[in-house]
C-alpha cells in the first residue's frame, strides 16, 4: 500500500501537525525548514505509527503529559489485493484508501496498529453487496443445521464480524514497512574476522548487493578465490565511482576510487581486508577516509541492501533525517541521486533538510516540498507552499518566498541555476500550470520557474534579479493587481529601458487567472473533474472556491505520469499557453 497522507498528535513539537497529504505518484517528499521546527518529530512521529513505542521514544518523543496518536492514509493499489477470497480483493478495491491509526504508550493502547472506525464503516457498506448465507454441509444431520431464524441471524452475524476480520487482517498485513534512519554508523570495517561477518550489518550488506560470500570464498582454491575476489572489487568499484562523484581539482588526471579486497585464509583466524585507493596505490581502510567519505558509504551501502531483490523497493517508506550533513555540496547531489533512484524503483522515500542541494526546485520538485514551521501556541505545522504562504503573518513573509523562510537561506542564488532563465510567476498554481504546459507543449528546458507567492512579492523579487545581473523574465495575469504590478514594474525598475521592459515583463492581457488560459470544457474536464453546466464565471473565478493550489497540483501530477496528454486538450488551450511560454524563448 502507499503512504498519501498522515496527522501526528502530542510527539515532541507536535502538538496536531493537521492532515499532510503527500502524491499519489511522486515516491520523494522532502520536509524543509529552519533547526528545531519539528523535522525530525514527523520521521519519529510515523516509525511510532510503524514499529510502536520503544522505550527511547517514550523518554525523548512523546509529548510532556499527552499520549502520542499518528493517523494514516494508504492507496490500495492492484499489487495489494492477493487475498485468497476474492471477496475481501474486491472490497479492497472498491475501498481504495484506507485509514489506520496507532495511539498511546502502555502496551495495552500502541501494541498493534487499527484500522479506523471510518474505514470499518465503508468496509461494512460493501460488505453488505456480499453473499454470506449459511449452506449446511452435506454430512450434517438434520437436527444440528441451523433451521431457527433468530439463531441463523446470529450465525449469519459471526459469520460476518469473522469475514470483517479477515479484511482488517488484510488491510494491517498489507501496510508498508517503515524505515527510519536517522544515523549512518555502519561503517566497512577495515578487517573483520569471517566468524564475526554475521554481525557486521555493513559485511552483509557488501555481501548482499554485490552477490558474494565470503564465508565460501575464502575456502576456495587460490585460482578461484582471486576470480571472486577480483569480480567483486570490480561491481564494488563501478558502483562508488557512479554516485560519488567528487574529482580533485586537477581534472587532468583520471580520478576513480578501487576497492582493494583481500581474502586471507588461516583456518579459525580468517579474515577479510576491505581497503579503497585512488588511481595512487597508496590503499587506505575506510577509518583513514573522511568523515563524509565513510558516511556516504555506509548510506548507500545500507539503502541499497533493503530492497536489493527484485520488486522488494515498494515494500518500503524510508525515512531519513538530515541526509548529506557535513557533505560537500557535489556529494549532496550524489545523496540526492542515490534517493531519485531508489524512488524511481518504488520506494517510497520521506527526509528531511534545509540543505538547498537536497531540496530541489525545478519543474515539479516543488511538489515534494513541505514546509515544517512552528509557533508557540500550535507547536510544529506542516504546509505546501502555498499554504504556508497563507497561513503566515505577512510581516513573518520573505519578500522572495516562503521557501527562503523556511530553509534559512540567505539568497536566492543558492537553489537558481544560472545557466537557466529564471522566470518570476505570481504564485505557486502558476508555476504547475506551466511547468505541465512546458512539457505538454515540448519547451526546451532551460527555464526554472520562480513563484512569487503572491502579486506583491513579484516586483522586489524583479528587482533582486535584477540587481543581481540574472537572466530573468516576469509574467503575470491581467487582473487588477497584476496591473498595478505590471505598471510599477515598468515604473521604477525600468524607467529609461522601455525595449528591456518588453522583453522581460509580460502581462497576460485579457486573463484574469492562470487558470483562463483554458477553454472552458477542459477546464472542467481535466483540473476541477466535474461537468461545467451553466456556468458563466470566469475559470479563476470558480478556481478560488475549488482549492486552486491543489488542482493545479494535481493537473501536474496527472501530466507527469500520462493522464492528460496534448492531444486530450482543444486547440485554443493550447494556444493560449503556447504564446504565453513562446514569449519566453524570444
Amino acid at each position: 500500500m502507499r503512504l498519501i497522507s498522515f496527522q501526528i498528535e502530542h510527539v515532541k513539537s507536535i502538538i496536531d501537525s493537521g492532515k499532510c497529504h503527500l502524491s499519489e505518484t511522486d515516491d520523494v517528499v522532502v520536509f524543509a525548514g529552519q533547526n528545531e521546527a519539528g523535522k525530525s518529530a514527523i520521521l519519529e512521529g510515523l516509525n511510532y505509527f510503524a514499529n510502536g513505542a520503544n522505550e527511547k521514544f517514550i523518554k525523548l518523543s512523546k509529548r510532556l503529559n499527552k499520549e502520542p496518536k499518528v493517523s494514516c492514509e494508504f492507496l490500495v493499489e492492484e499489487k495489494d489485493l492477493d487475498a485468497e477470497d476474492a471477496r475481501i480483493n474486491d472490497i479492497l478495491r472498491e475501498l481504495k484508501n484506507v485509514n489506520c491509526f496507532r495511539a498511546g504508550t502502555t502496551d495495552e493502547d500502541s501494541k498493534s496498529i487499527f484500522v479506523s472506525d471510518d474505514t470499518v464503516g465503508k468496509i461494512e457498506k460493501l460488505m453488505e453487496k456480499t453473499n454470506f448465507a449459511i449452506e449446511s454441509k452435506p454430512e450434517e444431520k438434520q437436527e444440528n443445521a441451523v433451521t431457527d431464524a433468530t439463531a441463523q441471524e446470529e450465525a449469519i452475524k459471526k459469520i460476518k464480524d469473522e469475514f470483517l476480520d479477515l479484511v482488517i487482517s488484510q488491510i494491517v498485513d498489507a501496510l508498508p514497512t517503515f524505515i527510519l534512519y536517522d544515523s549512518f554508523t555502519g561503517l566497512l570495517p577495515s578487517e573483520i574476522k569471517i566468524s564475526d561477518i554475521p554481525s557486521s550489518q555493513a559485511v552483509k550488506d557488501f555481501e548482499k548487493i554485490f552477490g558474494v560470500n565470503f564465508s565460501d570464498a575464502i575456502n576456495k582454491g587460490p585460482q578461484e578465490r582471486t576470480s571472486i575476489k577480483n569480480a567483486v572489487e570490480e561491481k564494488a568499484e563501478l558502483d562508488l565511482n557512479t554516485y560519488w562523484t567528487q574529482k580533485r581539482t586537477d581534472e587532468s588526471t583520471e580520478d576513480k576510487y578501487r576497492f582493494n579486497i583481500n581474502l586471507l585464509p588461516s583456518g579459525a583466524d580468517s579474515r577479510i581486508e576491505f581497503l579503497i585507493h585512488r588511481d595512487d596505490r597508496i590503499p587506505l581502510f575506510m577509518e583513514q577516509k573522511s568523515k563524509g567519505f565513510q558516511w556516504f558509504n555506509a548510506f548507500v551501502l545500507r539503502l541499497k541492501a533493503i530492497g536489493v531483490e527484485d520488486n522488494s523497493f515498494a515494500k518500503y517508506v524510508l525515512l531519513i533525517d538530515e541526509p548529506g550533513q557535513g557533505l560537500h555540496e557535489t556529494a549532496q547531489k550524489n545523496v540526492k541521486v542515490v534517493l531519485e533512484e531508489l524512488a524511481k524503483k518504488g520506494m517510497e522515500i520521506l527526509y528531511t533538510t534545509h540543505n538547498p542541494s537536497l531540496i530541489g526546485v525545478n519543474d515539479d520538485e516543488l511538489l515534494r516540498i513541505r514546509l515544517v514551521f512552528q509557533s508557540k501556541e500550535q507547536g510544529t505545522k506542516i504546509n505546501t507552499i502555498s499554504q504556508f504562504a497563507s497561513s503566515v503573518d505577512g510581516a513573518s513573509k520573505d519578500a522572495l518566498s516562503p521557501i527562503i523562510t523556511a530553509m534559512g537561506i540567505s539568497h536566492l542564488g543558492q537553489i537558481v541555476d544560472a545557466n537557466q532563465v529564471c522566470v518570476v510567476v505570481e504564485g505557486i498554481t502558476d508555476h504547475y500550470y506551466f511547468t505541465a504546459f512546458k512539457q505538454l507543449l515540448s519547451v526546451a528546458n532551460n527555464h526554472t520557474f520562480i513563484p512569487a507567492c503572491g502579486v506583491q512579492n513579484v516586483r522586489p523579487l524583479v528587482s533582486i534579479l535584477l540587481g543581481w545581473g540574472a537572466k530573468f523574465k516576469a509574467i503575470f495575469d491581467d487582473g487588477k493587481d497584476g496591473k498595478s504590478a505590471y505598471k510599477d514594474i515598468g515604473k521604477y525598475l525600468f524607467k529609461d529601458d522601455k525595449e528591456g521592459f518588453e522583453k522581460s515583463v509580460k502581462k497576460l492581457d485579457g486573463f484574469d487567472g492562470i487558470e483562463d488560459l483554458f477553454e472552458k470544457d477542459d477546464f472542467y474536464e481535466y483540473v476541477l473533474k466535474e461537468a461545467a453546466g451553466s456556468e458563466t464565471r470566469s475559470n479563476s473565478e470558480v478556481a478560488k472556491e475549488k482549492k486552486k493550489e491543489l488542482r493545479a497540483r494535481l493537473f501536474l501530477e496527472k501530466v507527469r505520469n500520462g493522464e492528460v496528454k496534448k492531444e486530450n486538450l482543444k486547440q485554443k488551450t493550447l494556444e493560449s499557453f503556447s504564446k504565453a511560454l513562446e514569449w519566453l524563448n524570444t
